[in-house]
């Protein structure tokens, strides 16, 4: 096994997608696998230069770079998966002042895109949220910052150009929020129209600890989901509570022995997926490469092999991929 859980240590590069994920998808056929390969799959977004022992980044977007925007989204939204079922949603969606009736079902992707016409570029949206409640089927489009991102010309109008999307349009009940750090909530509101919604990452991280409390779970689990999702956003630079000067993450060795405690537990498979993931990625952060926690993710690409892939026209990710709207409701 390898050593070091990273490819490049600054800025910090991931070798292996699965070692940062804080909830890991049980197989490759669930949705969250789907979800998640469009992200670590995309070599336009994941680009190196060089070779073995002398790799550099060479785009500006990344999805195994930690402290990017598309690394930082995906790690602290997908917190979300720990939850058994969708009431998060709506408590979620209060975060915005977005008006909602009782939350049936829900689904999300990441990075999904979009040509408005035969002649334009493709629209990038960062997260899109799809729900349905008693009254119907609605989208939220989620536009996210990293700590001080800058705003571009697509966001100034509220994002409302992703509104329409062809695949967006046909849906009444549509938004497009911003998701920016707790420091930039101010600024970001100065500069798109009066009531947009905006709320900072830290309120989405307390709203997922506060909930992480009140799980059908054991009180010391409990306890472990609510730090750990605190430990998550303070790893990525977005704290929203005081943290003991002794970081828990000496405490993790990413071994199957410490998998196996964890599902000694008998606990539902998502809350155990997340402190599996957990245990992993506080792992990784330090540089050490845990064991894979499931068979079939020692057999998953790296970031150097996806690079690889991605010069032969028959392996990479295509546009069609990209453009999968995962992020649908099944009917």
């Amino acid at each position: 096994m390898q050593a070091s859980s990273f490819l490049i240590t600054a800025p910090r590069t991931y070798a292996n997608w699965w070692t940062f994920i804080p909830v890991l998808p049980p197989d490759r056929e669930n949705i969250e696998y789907k979800i998640l390969k469009r992200l670590w799959m995309d070599h336009t977004m994941n680009c190196l230069s060089g070779s073995a022992g002398s790799w550099k980044l060479s785009s500006s977007r990344g999805f195994y770079v930690e402290g990017r925007e598309d690394h930082i989204t995906t790690v602290l939204f997908h917190i979300w998966a720990l939850f058994p079922d969708f009431r998060w949603v709506g408590r979620l969606l209060d975060l915005w002042n977005v008006s909602h009736a009782d939350i049936l079902r829900a689904r999300w992707s990441y990075s999904w895109e979009q040509k408005r016409d035969k002649a334009s570029r493709p629209d990038i949206c960062d997260i899109v949220l799809s729900y349905e409640d008693e009254v119907g089927q609605g989208i939220i489009v989620i536009e996210s910052k990293r700590r001080g991102g800058a705003m571009g010309d697509k966001d100034m109008n509220g994002g409302k150009r992703y509104l329409e999307l062809p695949s967006l349009r046909s849906f009444k009940r549509r938004a497009c929020v911003f998701l920016v750090d707790e420091d930039d909530v101010l600024s970001t509101v100065t500069k798109v129209p009066k009531d947009t919604p905006v709320i900072s990452w830290q309120a989405v991280g307390r709203l997922q600890a506060e909930l992480g409390g009140e799980l059908p779970v054991p009180d010391a689990v409990r306890s472990r989901v609510q730090t750990y999702v605190a430990h998550h956003y303070a790893d990525l630079g977005m704290a929203f509570c005081p943290l003991s000067s002794e970081s828990i993450r000496s405490e993790f060795s990413g071994t199957h022995d410490r998998y196996l405690q964890i599902r000694e537990n008998s606990l539902p498979s998502s809350v155990e997926r997340f402190l599996i993931g957990s245990e992993v990625s506080f792992c990784a952060r330090r540089g050490k490469m845990p064991q894979a926690p499931f068979p079939w993710l020692a057999d998953e690409p790296s970031f150097t092999e996806v690079v690889e892939r991605g010069r032969n026209q028959q392996l990479r990710q295509t546009t069609p991929d990209r453009e999968k709207p995962l992020w649908r409701l099944p009917w």
